[in-house]
C-alpha cells in the first residue's frame, strides 16, 4: 500500500466512524446518505485493492456502530445482525446475480423476494414461551442497546404470540410522515426544538431512557425475518425455519403470528428482470407512501440456496439492498429570517434561490436552531445541498465549501426579538423572546 493511499484509508476510517456514531447513537446524521455512501465506497475500493492491510475496526467490516457510549444497557445478539451489500442501479443488480450464479450455477432454479427497505431503526426481538423476553437495537451487529421496555409501548407489536418455541424476530421501527408532522407541530407549540426527519425521530424515540416518552411517539414497525432458537441462553445454536422452506413462507408465518409485515408490497419474483422492474417503479412512486423508504431489498427465496450461498464477514451473499438515487438539490442561501413561535422560541429559516425538489419548488428551509447552523458551518451566501426530510420538510444537508469565494457572511443569533425588539435569552439550544405577554408574534401564534 502506498503511503498516500494508506493515509487516505486512515482518514476514511476515522471519518466514517464519526459519522456512524452521530447516525446510530446520537440520531443526528452529519452528512446525507449519498455522501456517506460515497465515502464508504471509496473505503471499500481501497480495501479491495490492498486486502492485506484491512483494519478489523474498519466500518466496512461491521454493521452499525459500537454501543459502549450509549446510556442504555448492552445486549448481545445471539444471531448477529449483519448488514447488506448495496446496489445503486440495474447493472449492480445484474452483477449480483452473476456472482450468485458462480456459486449455485446459472441453471439452478431460484425465486427472488422483493421487499421495500424501511428507513427506520433495525430491531431484534426475542420471544420465549410466547412472550417478549428482550429487544435490542442493531448496535454493531453483535451488541445492541436494550430497548425491551420501550418496544412494549408500540401497539402494533404483539406482547404474546401462540408459538411457544424461542424465536428471534427482525424488523424495522419507524414513524409515519403524518405522525412525524404532528410531533413537530407539538414540539413547536411547546417552544421546543423540532426534529429533522422521521427516521431520526423514530430512532431517538425508541432509545429514550423513559418508556413513557417512547409511548407518546406513536411508533410503528414492519417485520421481515425470524429465526427459531433451541434456547435463549448465551451461545445458543440458532437454526432458521426448521419447518419452512422459503423466505416468502417465513413472511407469511410472521403475519400469521400477528406481526406486521409489509404484506401488500412484498413480491415474489420469478427472475431478476422482475426485480429490476419493481425497483425502477418504486423510485418513481416512493412518495406515495406515508412512511419513508430508502430503497428495497432483494433476497433469494429458497432457504437451502441461502445456506449454500452463505455470508461474507459482514454481508449475506443471498440478499442485496437496492438503494434509491438520492433526491438532492443544490441552491444558495440568500438571507436568513427569524420566526417567533408561540412560546417565543426563535427559529432561523434560510431563504433560498428557488429550486425544484421532489416535485415542488423549494424557496425556504428551516435551520432548526443555531447549534445546527454551527454544526453545518452555514453562512449567508453559501451554496448548499438540500433534501426533503420524509419527502415533506426541506432541510439543508451540507455546505458546498469549495464554492465559497470569501463574500459569505456569518449568521449570528439575535439579541433582540425580530417581532417586538424585546430581550432574547438562550435556553439550552433555543433562543427565546422574553416578552411573553405582548410580543405580537407570540400573541398571533
Amino acid at each position: 500500500m502506498n503511503s498516500q493511499s494508506h493515509k487516505r484509508y486512515i482518514e476514511l476510517i476515522q471519518k466514517l466512524s464519526e459519522l456512524n456514531e452521530a447516525y446510530y447513537l446520537q440520531d443526528a446524521p452529519l452528512v446525507s446518505d449519498a455522501t456517506y455512501d460515497e465515502l464508504m465506497q471509496e473505503l471499500i475500493a481501497i480495501e479491495n485493492k490492498y486486502p492485506l492491510f484491512i483494519d478489523p475496526n474498519s466500518p466496512s467490516q461491521k454493521a452499525g456502530t459500537n454501543v459502549n457510549e450509549s446510556k442504555l444497557k448492552k445486549l448481545e445478539h445471539q444471531i448477529p445482525m449483519i448488514s447488506l451489500a448495496n446496489a445503486y442501479n440495474a447493472d449492480d443488480i445484474k452483477d449480483w446475480e452473476t456472482r450468485i450464479n458462480k456459486i449455485i450455477g446459472e441453471d439452478t432454479y431460484r425465486e427472488y423476494v422483493f421487499e421495500l427497505k424501511i428507513d427506520g431503526l433495525s430491531i431484534a426481538i426475542d420471544y420465549s414461551n410466547g412472550k417478549i423476553s428482550k429487544a435490542a437495537t442493531r448496535g454493531d451487529g453483535k451488541f445492541g442497546e436494550d430497548v425491551t421496555a420501550n418496544i412494549k409501548t408500540i401497539s402494533t407489536i404483539p406482547h404474546e404470540i401462540k408459538l411457544k418455541d424461542p424465536i428471534s424476530i427482525r424488523g424495522e421501527v419507524f414513524i409515519s410522515k403524518k405522525d412525524f408532522l404532528k410531533i413537530n407541530q407539538a414540539q413547536a407549540e411547546r417552544g421546543l426544538q423540532t426534529y429533522a426527519n422521521p427516521r431520526n425521530t423514530a430512532a431517538g424515540s425508541l432509545r429514550q431512557l423513559d418508556p413513557k416518552i417512547t409511548a407518546s411517539r406513536k411508533l410503528d414497525a414492519f417485520f421481515y425475518n425470524f429465526f427459531e432458537q433451541n434456547t435463549l441462553s448465551e451461545n445458543s445454536a440458532a437454526t432458521p425455519y426448521s419447518t419452512i422452506k422459503t423466505h416468502f413462507e417465513a413472511l407469511q408465518k410472521l403475519h400469521e403470528l400477528g406481526f406486521k409485515t409489509n404484506i401488500n408490497n412484498n413480491v415474489l419474483c420469478k427472475n431478476i428482470s422482475e426485480v429490476i422492474n419493481l425497483y425502477e417503479a418504486w423510485i418513481k412512486k416512493k412518495h406515495d407512501l406515508d412512511y419513508d423508504i430508502d430503497g428495497a431489498v432483494v433476497k433469494i427465496n429458497q432457504l437451502n440456496l441461502q445456506t449454500t450461498l452463505g455470508s461474507t464477514a459482514k454481508t449475506p451473499r443471498w440478499a442485496l439492498a437496492l438503494k434509491f438515487p438520492a433526491e438532492i438539490a443544490s441552491s444558495k442561501i440568500e438571507s436568513i429570517e427569524y420566526e417567533v413561535g408561540r412560546l417565543g422560541t426563535i427559529t432561523p429559516v434560510a431563504n433560498l434561490v428557488p429550486v425544484e425538489l421532489a416535485g415542488t419548488t423549494v424557496k425556504r428551509a428551516t435551520l432548526h436552531n443555531f447549534d445546527q447552523i454551527k454544526r453545518l458551518g452555514i453562512k449567508i451566501g453559501d451554496h448548499i445541498k438540500l433534501q426533503k426530510a420524509g419527502d415533506i420538510i426541506p432541510e439543508i444537508l451540507e455546505v458546498i465549501f469549495e464554492k465559497r469565494n470569501g463574500s459569505e457572511k456569518e449568521i449570528s443569533a439575535p439579541t433582540k426579538c425580530p417581532a417586538c425588539s424585546s430581550k432574547v435569552e438562550k435556553y439550552e439550544v433555543a433562543y427565546r423572546c422574553t416578552n411573553i405577554a405582548s410580543c405580537p408574534a407570540q400573541v398571533q401564534r
